[in-house]
């Protein structure tokens, strides 16, 4: 057994060495090992996570979340906003020293620009979509294109998080000049004007998602397929001096090494010759193998990180094929989510990690969890009794329930629509079919890609389907997936009282009855079971021992729990 170990684990170091590009251990540099290759740097048309936690550091929002302390952090701006008129007027100023990574200066023109590109009706911007609809009106000062105003028909607008971009680099024809805010909210995909259209496909080409100028402090030092990006610290950034407790004005590594490594053994050998630094999004498999290596030899740290990401299975509730109109049907849906066997699925994909949920948030959000509400247990006695009461019973005992319509049985049928490129939510898909099937369901998985997967959720053209929500810090907005006039809402869930609810805990300022309002909507939601909520997700870190007293934070949208360009001081380990 030796023997023939040996010369395998042999032969893997031996390719690792040829594979990998970096061979330093300066201190000025960050390894951290990603498992896919980088598609694009384009945060604002790209829903890939790993994609968009390296283009942050590119491209910056006016203002930020600052993750341990879930407040609101200026970053291009000067200051948070000026608000009246309820919180519908809003004045903000840029930084006078602001500026993109070619010297160019960060203007309200681009603020505009970004904006405008977030409306174009077909790029796929739709979790910014929702924002950006709210405007009413951008004035620009004439006197100082680094002041703005915004008036929008919501309170609850917002620009935190949204990547700014450099209008003279993404439309240098000025196409969307010619366009105002309000007439592009209004354009519909089949109405697209040809100049528009032309934008969009300059937009989204495959040479614009590597251009990468933005006004963060890192930029691309070199882009190889398929095997390393590395950024290097812009020269005189001007960010450099302002406040560094605050995350965005931490960028001390002057290069930022991105290693692709598909090979989960091979990342394993490169961690522990310490030839990797930051071992993020680690499966539960790996991390449990890490956790029973001898900590005297290797010399490593491992986190669990909670995430503001929860996973559920959607389930179309206003499905437009007539022999699918049972899942508008509460007591169906509540049905499939007592079939479910959460528990053993968790321990199965997940190892144990992750924790379940009883609402749609996680408990970890300022407001908008409901404790009181209980977790849903298995019960396929329940599953089955509900079913029969919406009359869905095995008439011809052949093991699939079913019905007799217009004289004609008619089995209970559904499709799982799956991420093909996604091995996570293939394992998923295997349980809940078995699941499924288990009371006498008859499914079948519907393998996608993931942009088909996208538009077929938009389209609501789906029966069940494995999505992730990643949420930001602060109170929960339950408008983004629940509220019927939301682009998000993919599962049709919604009518007069749930939108009442929601817009009740829009306007709501005191704290105690805003908690009210939330318990209030979590019952209805529960009680009418748009979804399946499966689990809040943990993010699982190996770093460096170098790194060990660093203090991650809570992981959300693409920040991932650290910031790895923090990580230096002058050369040593920073030390928080």
């Amino acid at each position: 057994m030796k023997k023939q170990y040996m010369p395998a684990q042999f032969a893997l170091i031996v390719l690792f060495a040829v594979y990998f590009t970096f061979a330093d251990a300066q201190e000025d540099k960050v390894h951290v090992r990603i498992s896919k290759n980088i598609e694009a740097l384009h945060p604002l048309i790209t829903h890939n996570l790993t994609d968009n936690s390296i283009a942050r550091h590119i491209f910056y929002p006016l203002i930020e979340i600052e993750p341990k302390t879930q407040t609101y952090t200026p970053v291009i701006l000067k200051a948070l906003p000026a608000v009246s008129d309820g919180g519908r007027t809003k004045i903000y100023e840029i930084r006078e020293n602001a500026v993109w990574s070619d010297g160019k200066p960060v203007t309200a023109h681009d603020v505009l620009f970004t904006l405008k590109a977030v409306l174009s009706p077909n790029l796929n911007t739709n979790r910014w979509k929702l924002n950006a609809k709210m405007i009413e009106e951008v004035e620009i000062d004439v006197n100082n294109p680094k002041i703005f105003k915004i008036i929008a028909n919501n309170p609850s607008f917002t620009l935190t998080s949204l990547p700014i971009y450099p209008e003279h680099i993404y439309d240098k024809s000025h196409i969307l000049k010619n366009y105002s805010i309000a007439q592009l909210s209004k354009l519909k995909p089949k109405n697209t004007p040809a100049d528009i259209l032309k934008f969009e496909e300059q937009f989204t080409s495959s040479e614009t998602k590597k251009i990468a100028i933005g006004s963060g402090p890192y930029k691309v030092k070199e882009w190889i397929n398929n095997n390393l990006l590395i950024l290097e610290k812009c020269y005189n950034w001007w960010g450099n001096g302002l406040d560094s407790s605050k995350e965005p004005f931490k960028a001390n590594a002057k290069e930022l090494h991105y290693e692709i490594m598909s090979d989960l053994a091979m990342t394993t050998v490169a961690f522990k010759l310490q030839q990797l630094d930051i071992w993020y999004d680690v499966p539960a498999k790996e991390f449990n193998d890490l956790q029973k290596l001898d900590s005297n030899y290797y010399h490593f740290a491992l986190r669990k990180i909670p995430t503001l990401s929860f996973e559920y299975i959607a389930i179309n509730n206003k499905p437009k094929n007539e022999n699918k109109k049972f899942l508008s049907e509460s007591n169906v849906r509540k049905a499939l989510a007592y079939a479910v066997d959460i528990e053993t699925m968790q321990q199965q994909v997940l190892k144990g990690y992750g924790n379940r949920i009883s609402c749609p948030c996680v408990p970890q959000k300022k407001t908008g969890y409901s404790k009181d509400i209980p977790l849903l247990s298995h019960n396929l006695q329940e599953a089955k009794k509900l079913l029969a009461l919406a009359g869905w019973l095995d008439t011809n005992n052949d093991g699939i329930l079913d019905q007799i319509i217009n004289g004609e049985v008619v089995n209970l049928k559904l499709t799982l629509l799956v991420n093909k490129e996604d091995s996570y939510d293939r394992k998923i898909a295997h349980f809940i079919i078995k699941d499924l099937q288990n009371i006498g369901i008859e499914i079948e998985s519907e393998e996608v890609d993931t942009q088909t997967e996208l538009l077929k959720l938009q389209e609501k053209d789906y029966d069940l389907a494995i999505v992730s929500y990643h949420d930001k810090p602060g109170p929960a907005n339950p408008r983004i997936l629940w509220h019927t006039q939301s682009i998000q809402n993919i599962t049709g869930f919604g009518n007069e009282q749930s939108n009442a609810l929601i817009e009740k805990i829009e306007k709501t300022k005191d704290i105690g009855e805003k908690e009210k309002l939330y318990n209030e909507f979590n019952l209805l939601w529960s009680q009418e079971q748009p979804a399946i909520l499966l689990w809040q997700k943990e993010m699982l870190i190996a770093v460096s021992e170098k790194y060990k007293d660093y203090k991650f934070s809570m992981a959300f949208d693409s920040y991932v729990g650290f910031n790895p360009g923090s990580f230096f001081i002058l050369g040593e380990a920073k030390r928080q």
